[in-house]
């Protein structure tokens, strides 16, 4: 019989005594507490959203090729609004602003199509939807009010909020593109938010959760890889660049080559998963003092989760990742993905043909969005658009498997940042550290000034510098053995 059912007890018991992860409710005992600004303006967007006295607060994305028309550059920020992790940490910060100045938030992302393909509203609908009244191409699209805040252009909104000149402006629609960190410290009226307290994930939780096209992308990989429905598994993700989509690699790490780096993730996901069982295996403890007739199959429960914790390797590395779906550096396993940056626009090779472009506008439309309410670029065909959107949600499988992982060993990038602020894992680690991150970085993997001196101690005494890269070269060896 599977003792299922059992460790999903241990795991709520867990939460329950604060042995895991802060629970994810969006209440307050009393409303002047700090952090009940989000659900009063949970609730508040709620009561507001679509009234006819309402004002929005707009994030957007626009298309050169489509409703943002040639101007679209110069009203992003970053010209093409970077990446996924960027673009949600904006979010969140206008977030803060439109709960500051009592506007409607709302998300439109032209470019490269609507986020709802990706990410769906939890419980701050921030859709922009037809029976909101707002006229895209008038009001949105070329906005006569609008805000790029960015390093490079500043930060004009916080300004005009902190003097009070921004809550005084008639326009119903204001649109604003950023990738501004979201807690960053503005004051005045609006609420503060840290990464090192829970309302950062849970901002993040009332905001977004998984498509269900996404879900069923990352069930799909998860499948591929031998995970089955529910089991425990560890992710790393490894951001390396070179996606498609994407003009070159990155620097990211300084530890060594891709598969020096994996092994330190290796290493930092046994301290996480030893960590990660000894709090269960307390939750356990709590559960035989709350049901002693349970006690045992309790503990099988979390024996048989300690048994069976697969190793999802997740890059954007392709000759990583080739090796390790070849099976060449056990135990970690890897989906067969071709990672897509979410600035790809266009899918390489695939044109507009005269066939497709004579496919009704509805089909077109529909491509482009969920509910049909945005048109689509005129420059891409109905199969173009289909095909755009498959090869995202395909590729933020990545994504998804982040969210649902038990452990995750992260990089430090957005991306791994606000995958673990959805999937509100408690183990968790960054490999080096993440100044925007409250995940802790794993031991060994931050090269600061400490590691240095002690790098120059072993040449000054002559004799551990070989034997830690002997060490190195074996725990290495015992990686690619799989030992």
């Amino acid at each position: 019989m599977s003792c299922g059912w059992l460790l999903k007890f241990v795991l709520v018991l867990a939460a329950v005594c604060g042995l895991s992860c802060s629970a994810s409710r969006l209440q307050c005992r009393h409303t002047s507490e700090p952090d009940c600004w989000l659900p009063e303006y949970v609730e508040w967007h709620r009561t507001h959203r679509g009234r006819p006295d309402a004002k929005y607060l707009v994030w957007v994305c626009y298309r050169d090729d489509g409703l943002g028309g040639p101007d679209a550059p110069s009203r992003n920020v970053y010209a093409d609004c970077a990446g996924l992790g960027d673009r949600l940490r904006g979010i969140h910060y206008l977030t803060r602003i439109a709960y500051a100045v009592k506007r409607v938030l709302l998300v439109w992302q032209e470019s490269p199509v609507l986020l709802e393909h990706f990410l769906e509203p939890t419980h701050i609908d921030w859709r922009l939807t037809p029976e909101l009244g707002i006229d895209l191409a008038r009001e949105v699209a070329q906005s006569a009010r609008h805000y790029v805040v960015g390093v490079e252009t500043g930060n004009q909104l916080r300004e005009e909020v902190l003097q009070g000149t921004f809550q005084q402006l008639p326009d119903r629609v204001v649109t604003v593109s950023t990738n501004w960190l979201a807690e960053d410290p503005v004051g005045g009226p609006v609420p503060d938010l840290s990464q090192h307290t829970p309302l950062m994930g849970q901002l993040a939780r009332a905001l977004f959760r998984l498509s269900s096209a996404v879900e069923a992308a990352t069930d799909a990989a998860l499948a591929s890889v031998g995970v089955k429905p529910g089991q425990p598994f560890v992710a790393a993700h490894l951001r390396l660049g070179g996606q498609i989509g994407e003009e070159f690699a990155i620097e990211r790490f300084s530890l060594g080559q891709p598969h020096e780096v994996l092994q330190l993730a290796f290493q930092c996901a046994a301290g996480l998963v030893d960590a990660d069982k000894r709090r269960l295996r307390q939750a356990a403890a709590a559960a035989a003092v709350l049901a002693p007739t349970q006690a045992a199959a309790a503990l099988a429960a979390v024996t048989e989760s300690e048994s069976h914790m697969p190793h999802v390797l997740l890059t954007d590395n392709d000759e990583l990742r080739r090796r390790v779906s070849a099976g060449e550096l056990p135990p970690w396993v890897s989906p067969e993905l071709h990672p897509v940056h979410i600035r790809l626009r266009r899918i390489p090779g695939l044109h507009n043909t005269s066939a497709s472009s004579s496919a009704p506008a509805s089909s077109s439309a529909a491509a482009l969005s969920p509910d049909g309410a945005s048109p689509p670029p005129a420059a891409l065909s109905p199969a173009e658009l289909a095909a755009l959107v498959q090869a995202h949600v395909a590729s933020l499988a990545d994504f998804g498997i982040l969210v649902r992982a038990r452990c995750v060993v992260l990089s430090p990038s957005g991306f791994s940042m606000q995958a673990q602020l959805l999937g509100n894992q408690a183990c968790a680690a960054t490999i080096g550290r993440d100044d925007r991150s409250g995940v802790e970085p794993c031991p060994g993997t931050v090269r600061d000034w400490r590691w240095w001196w002690g790098q120059w101690w072993c040449r000054l005494v002559g004799g551990c510098g070989k034997q830690a890269g002997s060490g190195r070269r074996r725990n290495l060896a015992a990686v690619k053995a799989g030992k």
